[in-house]
This record gives C-alpha cells, structure tokens and sequence, in this order.
C-alpha cells in the first residue's frame, strides 16, 4: 500500500508555516498530482474539490484519509493500462520501468503539468 498521505500532511503543514502573511496562507491550494491507470500515457485529468473517490488508487487512498474533507487539486497523469485487472499484474505495471518513449512523453507531460500549476496560480483555473 502507498502511504503518501502522513508524508503529504507533514509537508503541507510545513509549506503552510512557513508563510508569515495570512493572504497567502488562505489563498494556498494543495495539489496533488499523480499516476492514473484510466487515462491514455500523456493525457492529463485535472478534477478539484473535496471527498473525492480514490478510485482505486492506494496513494490517493492515503491522501484523503490525511484530509478529510480538505479541498484540494489533483492532476492525474495518464500511464495507461495494462491488459489485466489482477492487482498482481497492475502492480507490476505501475512499478516497471518506462520505456524510452515513455519517459519522453512524461517529460512533455511535465510541462503541461507545470502550465496547469502556472494558470492556477494566475487565477485562470
């Protein structure tokens, strides 16, 4: 199981001390980006609000039990997915190395990812 959530809620709270002006405390956002098994390798799902559905996802999991009822952003980057449902097999698909192309696409998706972050902290989304 991903146990990212205590991880996050310990980095959020410090991030969140750490600015001394109040505006900029509650204009702060969370996001949380992460793998998604349903969307095709370099597509980006951008979903926000609170008591979201992990939908399977053991990290997103973590997450939500860290916040409850904590709004947040989450960007799914699209891995794509493996022919078999068994969690043996979605496991190893998730955690094998990439391929060349792969990490390439990852590496354009990184820069979509940051343009999403950019627009949030412009007001646009």
């Amino acid at each position: 199981m991903n146990l990212s959530g205590k991880p996050v809620s310990t980095a959020w709270r410090t991030f969140l001390t750490s600015l001394s002006d109040p505006a900029e405390k509650s204009a702060a956002r969370l996001v949380i980006v992460h793998d998604e098994l349903e969307l095709p390798i370099g597509k980006i799902k951008v979903r926000e609000g609170k008591n979201m559905s992990a939908k399977g996802h053991n990290g997103l999991k973590s997450v939500l039990q860290a916040f409850p009822g904590t709004e947040f952003t989450r960007i799914g980057v699209g891995i794509g997915r493996c022919v078999s449902r068994e969690s043996r097999d979605v496991a190893a698909y998730v955690m094998r190395k990439m391929t060349t192309e792969e990490v390439e696409t990852m590496v354009d998706v990184a820069g979509q990812v940051s343009e999403v972050v950019r627009e949030m902290r412009r007001g646009l989304r």
